[in-house]
Order: structure tokens, then C-alpha cells, then sequence
């Protein structure tokens, strides 16, 4: 069945350069400042995130108007005068 499948010799030496990457790999000057984005910048920013929004909203059994904070600011009713 798959007898008349042609192999692309284009897209087999892309094979071969992806799976041999890590074997090339370099830490140098260019590729610091990636590296340090993707595995510790990214994720921090991710934690804060996350950490400064726990437990902050609460959306079991909330109706149309409520307010989906946890503890919403006090509003001051007005007062007729």
C-alpha cells in the first residue's frame, strides 16, 4: 500500500537536524537571554499571577449583579437628603 510514498530528502535532513539538537547545543551570549525567558521569567511572572489572584474570586452560586470577588468593597448607601 504504501510502496509509491516518495521520502522528501528536504524534509529528512530537517529529521535528522531536529533529532540531533541537543547533541549541537551551545550555552552562548544569543541563547542565554531566551533561556532565561522561557525557564525563569515566564514561569515566575506565572506564580505571581497566580499567587496574587488565590482566593480571590468566588464563582459558586453567584447571581446576575453579584460581584464575583470574595470580599467586595463595601459600598456606601446613599442617603436621602
Amino acid at each position: 500500500m504504501g510502496h509509491s510514498v516518495h521520502d522528501d530528502p528536504a524534509l529528512e535532513r530537517w529529521n535528522a537536524m531536529r533529532e540531533g539538537a541537543w547533541a549541537h547545543f551551545k550555552l552562548t551570549k544569543r541563547n542565554t537571554r531566551p533561556i532565561l525567558m522561557m525557564g525563569v521569567i515566564i514561569p515566575a511572572g506565572l506564580l505571581w499571577l497566580a499567587a496574587s489572584s488565590d482566593n480571590k474570586f468566588n464563582m459558586v452560586s453567584r447571581r446576575k449583579n453579584d460581584s464575583l470577588l470574595r470580599n467586595p468593597p463595601v459600598v456606601a448607601e446613599p442617603t436621602e437628603e
